[in-house]
């Protein structure tokens, strides 16, 4: 930006405070920032959805949305998280830019985990498969608001999973998973 406007280095900070102060860009993360549409000002930023790939790309992180937030994408809307769940590789600090809180959960193998993109206003995001979010839900359930939930996303899912697919998403996750998995679809009668 400030070799753009050919400005010094103070005086971009300071009109990017300015900016900030009127609410029309945000800062997700130190040196990061947003431009915040007019349609999200009572936001205070863009959702989740369209500013992380953009910042997940300019800090070189791999990364897919997980857990509740991938079950939303697939179409188990039994309740909308109150944060967006990433998996990265390793741990990172939570987001809260705005009234938006991205939490950021650390998944072993992750390059191996099949994902797909979903398309955005403002793009596209990585987000687990079907059979993916179904394992990671059952590894993860302290994310996921326990067991009973779980049990509750993948009845919603059950339909929707494809049983060679998850068997090649259930290799990426250590075996507990798969048996609590196996062990909650045959209670849910889904095969």
């Amino acid at each position: 930006m400030r070799k753009a406007l050919g400005v010094s280095a103070d005086a971009a900070k300071l009109s990017l405070y300015r900016l900030a102060k009127r609410g029309l860009v945000a800062s997700p993360a130190r040196g990061f920032y947003i431009i915040v549409p007019p349609e999200y000002k009572r936001l205070g930023s863009l959702p989740a959805d369209q500013f992380l790939p953009a910042l997940m790309e300019w800090r070189k992180t791999r990364y897919y949305a997980g857990l509740l937030t991938a079950a939303q994408y697939h179409g188990s809307a039994h309740h909308r998280p109150q944060e967006f769940q990433v998996m990265v590789e390793k741990n990172q600090r939570p987001i809260e830019c705005g009234s938006v809180r991205v939490s950021f959960i650390a998944r072993k193998k992750m390059r191996a985990v099949p994902m797909q993109s979903f398309n955005t206003p403002r793009g596209t995001i990585s987000v687990s498969t079907v059979e993916a979010t179904a394992v990671d839900l059952v590894g993860y359930p302290h994310h996921a608001g326990g067991f009973d939930q779980v049990a509750t996303i993948l009845a919603e899912l059950a339909e929707k999973i494809d049983p060679k697919r998850l068997a090649v998403a259930a290799k990426t996750a250590p075996l507990p998973w798969a048996q609590r998995l196996g062990y909650l679809l045959e209670l849910l009668d889904a095969k």
